[in-house]
């Protein structure tokens, strides 16, 4: 059943339950008939069903996709040319696969170091056609057929490295430790990867779970509100926390620019969707962390990067989840928080290849 019609079915129930209790018609009977009625027209008109994904939707916005096995379309940006070495790129919350793009020079940077950088977009997020209910271990197959099915694939005898930031280092990490591909990930940076729900310390994302997924509702008000308002939104992050001083400094004007449009494209197209579709960084993990065996089988390297002034996620998850993991490196910045990474990710880049 399309969820269109099941929201349809729930609000005509409230509708009939509120007409059983107030059978008097007092004021507060017709008034809450009278709020049902109006939040069931506004919800059909800010959350529609996201309609299928066509690939001339994918092509006319700049990216490219593959089909996956059970037939979902999946989104990704390149940056470099096929034969120099692959770098997966997987972005954070509220934001697609092109926020690769806020990397300020990152074109001139793959050329010079011949590096080619394949940045995907999550289910629901972007142009990825919806999965419910995926996880973080179902995400790293959608990765496995993504590097042997792409425009260029991958050869399978070439090593590569994956790197994420925030909820996309988490997926970095399980793509990583994913059978079908752990022998060949070669070097792994995660960049203020967030905490899974079997951490011991509730995370940002934890709070605020009940209301943006186990509500919907308020996932399709906030992203239609976005995409309606962004300058009062955008003015309303610089005030939210340290954090986001990495991009709203006047230095990062090129960064803070390609953010925001990137997080009004993520809730433009599916809304709530957008929202929902990172629901999986409130579940655990699915696997444990020393299972990311790069550093300590000699092969590669493990980097875990983290901005002290971070309040998403606080270092001490990041010092903790460098500490699992055998052989990682941890790097901090004491002048950064969760945005660390459109200032640092091409000097970690360099870090994790050892060429600096």
């Amino acid at each position: 059943m399309q969820d269109k019609t099941k929201r349809a079915l729930l609000y005509s129930l409230l509708c009939s339950l509120t007409l059983i209790v107030f059978t008097d018609w007092d004021k507060l009977g017709s008034a809450l008939l009278v709020l049902t009625i109006v939040l069931f027209l506004f919800m059909l008109y800010i959350a529609p069903v996201p309609k299928p994904v066509r690939p001339e939707d994918i092509i006319s916005s700049g990216g490219k996709y593959v089909k996956l096995r059970d037939g979902r379309l999946m989104e990704y940006f390149e940056i470099g040319k096929p034969g120099d070495y692959p770098i997966l790129f997987f972005h954070g919350g509220a934001m697609t696969g092109r926020s690769l793009y806020a990397i300020e020079g990152i074109e001139r940077f793959a050329k010079e170091q011949r590096l080619r950088f394949i940045s995907v977009s999550m289910p629901g997020v972007g142009l990825s056609d919806y999965k419910r209910n995926w996880s973080l271990v179902d995400y790293a197959s959608d990765i496995a057929q993504l590097v042997e099915t792409c425009e260029n694939p991958i050869p399978a005898q070439q090593k590569f490295a994956v790197s994420g930031w925030s909820c996309g280092g988490n997926v970095a990490l399980a793509v990583a430790r994913d059978s079908a591909l752990s022998a060949r990930v070669e070097h792994v940076l995660a960049m203020a990867p967030s905490r899974g729900a079997d951490d011991p310390q509730l995370g940002v994302s934890m709070r605020f779970r009940p209301a943006f997924v186990g509500m919907p509702f308020f996932s399709e008000l906030l992203s239609w509100m976005m995409a309606r308002n962004p300058s009062n939104f955008r003015e309303g992050m610089k005030t939210m926390n340290n954090d986001n001083k990495d991009i709203f400094d006047p230095a990062n004007k090129f960064a803070a620019d390609a953010c925001w449009a990137d997080a009004i494209r993520c809730v433009s197209w599916s809304k709530a969707y957008g929202m929902i579709g990172h629901n999986f960084v409130d579940d655990p993990f699915g696997f444990d962390v020393s299972e990311v065996r790069q550093a300590a089988q000699g092969t590669g390297r493990v980097i875990i990067a983290s901005g002290l002034k971070d309040e998403f996620v606080p270092p001490s998850h990041q010092k903790s989840l460098a500490k699992g993991i055998p052989g990682a490196q941890l790097v901090e910045y004491p002048e950064n928080g969760h945005f660390h990474f459109v200032i640092h990710f091409k000097d970690l880049i360099l870090q994790l290849l050892g060429r600096k």
